[in-house]
């Protein structure tokens, strides 16, 4: 049949031959016509389908491109929306769809798909106001109540969520994926027997799908059961052995599991299937970084610096056991040009907590001035993200009562809430009314009591945007953190004004930096003259130690040697600090005491990564030659033993430029001889303090040589050692249960109040 040369003839042949499934045949009469008729934009159109059909997306998008140059139309640009989705463009594919949507506003199915597409990306914020209006036109539409109730998950906004995906799953209840959906609000919420109930029920559903068990497993993981968690995300890879999520799941698991071996294998496999997958390679970095692999963790980070926090997490890695002390100086070196670095150019960041997840947790450890690098720190990081700055819009409760909040991170069975803990019950209420701000709340006796001798308690979430108005809503007058430093997330917060008063005290012994931290609260015997020098905040020296201290009672029958698997025809130089106290300065005093005393033996706590108790014996095989196999290293004790860990040494050491705080505290509780050597800073002289305040003074030493003497003493004549602990035994109780100390710090509070 001869071919009409009418282009509206051939459009209509072409298209019912492209309709019915034959593209290739299609394809000729669309090309007669743009011969004829060069601009015909439905010819250039279709046949840029025909061509996306052929396999040909690149010939595709050329053609509708060109069709909407000449006519833009809602069809056209959805098709080109398409072909560049089919090319992996979905970032690009958006704009497409928004230029439909400008031109005809009445296009469900298209908003639906842009706001699906925004979900992909990461567009959450977009994406609600698409599905919200969707939602509004169709109120039973479930697949928008899901999305919008997913997309609201997404943006940590769980209570938000729960009204929506609770609809979907009125609306749906047979269906797995909105099964699986509320299993993952009800984890956000925390309601974990629901969750559980909720995934459960979508693998009754579908038990094909691979995405549900690995939700299961992330349940399992985050409420540490390991073995279900990895049988959950083994489970996956039967079903997709493509999914590389799984493999990080796997190694995360392993890895919060203390089995980094696994961890790193998994890892690999990770990276083997998805070289550009940067979460698995950031957790590799993560990985080698905790065991002290500091030069293999660079290699892992420097491959993905395409992620802005990565920058700070090459900056801010310090290792944990270092080689000699040139290593030190070399570190310290390296950190101080990074921060350089990152101040000149600084990566932009949207949330530093979720993006760096870490802090220079180490740098005290070096036993060296640290003010100006921690203000630098602070200045890069809020050139990075100016969002850290935020002011609560109102600051101080306007009572008469100062209502002041006490936040940690560690307000659990944790050294910071032995420490403080009672801090919050014994504050007089007549001046204080006192809240609790516990961040990501873990459930334990030591938690539960912390919530009862407060007058209020509130959650923080690990969200800080969420953090900071929860914490500007409690409209405190003071806000006191214990322990800045110790963890990324209360570190973050710290950049905030959310009241009138902001302190820390030296939970962890370094100042932060922040020009909106007011004081740092800390005592005479912890600071040398001139101490205000190592501080941005202002200093508050008081005369007690800031603590009131409840007095462990010495274990009874106490734990012998025998049961704690310690030899009893040595003497015991017991130092129970991390392995990453250790500096390598200290070498030289083990080395006294161990060639001082042939019988002596050094006892070590194993290190929190098994890896460093390997780095650590290297050294020591090099800096105690003929000795180091007189080091013996201790593995994980209960608080009991610990405590007869203490009564059974001859003597405590404390190392010397970070020493004990807590551990002294139980030293001197169990009765334990401790030798110290304090350093210009608050970081090495806690113990010291301590025996100040109970008036004594012999096991505090001037330098090596004394530290060393005094130690082989104790170590090697039992009546001099004996005489010292009836001493320490005598004046012990000044270190406990000081209702002084909590005097002293009300009235340093309320002094802080009326300088401000």
């Amino acid at each position: 049949m001869k071919q009409s040369s009418n282009p509206d003839i051939l459009l209509a042949q072409a298209l019912a031959l492209h309709q019915a499934g034959n593209p290739l045949a299609a394809t000729p009469l669309y090309e007669k016509i743009l011969r004829r008729h060069p601009q015909h934009p439905e010819a250039l159109h279709l046949l840029g389908l025909c061509a996306l059909q052929a396999g040909n997306p690149t010939k595709a998008k050329r053609l509708i491109e060109q069709a909407i140059a000449i006519s833009p139309t809602p069809a056209y640009y959805n098709n080109l929306a398409k072909v560049l989705q089919n090319q992996g463009q979905i970032a690009a594919a958006l704009d497409p769809l928004r230029h439909s949507l400008t031109l005809d506003p009445n296009q469900p199915a298209t908003a639906f798909q842009l706001a699906l597409w925004l979900q992909d990306t990461g567009g959450l914020a977009e994406a609600e106001q698409i599905y919200r209006g969707l939602a509004a036109t169709f109120p039973d539409q479930p697949d928008t109540c899901m999305n919008l109730g997913n997309t609201l998950l997404d943006q940590h906004r769980p209570q938000e969520a729960r009204p929506w995906i609770e609809k979907a799953l009125a609306l749906k209840p047979q269906d797995a994926v909105v099964a699986y959906n509320h299993g993952r609000l009800m984890l956000a919420l925390g309601e974990v027997e629901q969750a559980l109930a909720s995934l459960n029920r979508a693998i009754t559903l579908n038990p094909h799908i691979a995405d549900f068990y690995n939700a299961l497993g992330s349940l399992y993981q985050q409420t540490a059961r390991y073995p279900e968690a990895i049988a959950a995300y083994q489970q996956a890879l039967a079903r997709n052995p493509g999914l590389v999520a799984v493999y990080n799941n796997l190694g995360t698991c392993f890895q919060e599991h203390r089995q980094p071996e696994q961890a790193r294998a998994y890892y690999v496999k990770a990276l083997e299937q998805a070289p550009q997958f940067a979460e698995a390679r950031i957790n590799l970095g993560n990985l080698l970084r905790e065991q002290g692999e500091l030069h293999s963790a660079d290699a892992e980070y420097t491959q993905a610096l395409h992620i802005p926090g990565v920058h700070f997490r090459r900056a801010l890695m310090l290792p944990p056991i270092y080689t000699d002390s040139a290593d030190v100086a070399q570190w310290r070196t390296r950190y101080s040009q990074a921060l350089d670095v990152l101040e000149a150019e600084p990566p932009k960041l949207q949330d530093p907590y979720q993006e760096i997840q870490m802090t220079n947790f180490y740098l005290p450890y070096q036993g060296l001035a640290d003010r100006a690098l921690q203000e630098q720190l602070n200045r890069v990081l809020r050139l990075a993200c100016p969002s850290l700055a935020w002011e609560a819009p109102q600051l101080g409760s306007g009572n008469k009562r100062l209502r002041i909040g006490f936040v940690s991170r560690h307000f659990r069975q944790h050294t910071i809430a032995h420490l403080f803990r009672h801090l919050l019950r014994l504050l007089p209420r007549d001046s204080f009314e006192v809240v609790a701000c516990l961040v990501d709340p873990q459930s334990d006796a030591v938690s539960e009591a912390i919530k009862a001798d407060a007058d209020h308690w509130i959650a923080l979430p690990l969200q800080l945007g969420r953090a900071r108005e929860a914490l500007a809503d409690l409209r405190a007058d003071i806000l006191f953190y214990t322990d800045i430093g110790m963890e990324p997330f209360t570190y973050f917060l710290t950049f905030a004004r959310l009241a009138p008063v902001q302190a820390v005290t030296w939970g962890h012994p370094i100042t932060t930096g922040s020009p909106v931290m007011d004081y740092f609260f800390s005592s005479q015997a912890l600071e040398t003259e001139g101490a205000q020098a190592h501080y941005t905040e202002r200093l508050v020296a008081m005369d007690r130690l800031l603590s009131w201290y409840e007095e462990p009672q010495r274990p009874d029958p106490l734990p012998t040697r025998e049961q704690l698997g310690l030899p009893t025809d040595h003497n015991l130089y017991v130092c129970p600090q991390s392995l990453f106290k250790l500096h390598p300065d200290y070498d030289a005093y083990l080395h006294g005491i161990l060639s001082g005393d042939p019988k002596g033996e050094i006892v070590l706590l194993a290190g929190q990564q098994a890896h460093w108790q390997n780095l650590l014996q290297a050294r020591f095989q090099r800096t105690l030659p003929g000795l180091s196999e007189r080091i013996r290293y201790v593995s994980r004790l209960s608080r009991s033993e610990y405590w007869g860990l203490l009564a059974q040494a001859d003597v405590m050491l404390d190392p010397i430029h970070f020493v004990g705080g807590n551990s002294s505290y139980e030293g001197f509780a169990m009765g334990a001889a401790i030798v110290t050597q304090p350093s210009p800073w608050l970081k090495g002289r806690i113990t010291a303090a301590q025996y100040q305040q109970m008036g004594l003074s012999q096991g505090i030493c001037a330098d090596r040589e004394s530290y060393v003497q005094q130690a082989l003493r104790w170590g090697t004549d039992p009546e001099a050692r004996h005489a010292w602990q009836t001493h320490i035994v005598e004046r012990r109780s000044a270190l406990f249960h000081d209702h002084s100390a909590v005097s002293e710090f009300a009235a340093a509070l309320l002094n802080c109040w009326e300088s401000r």
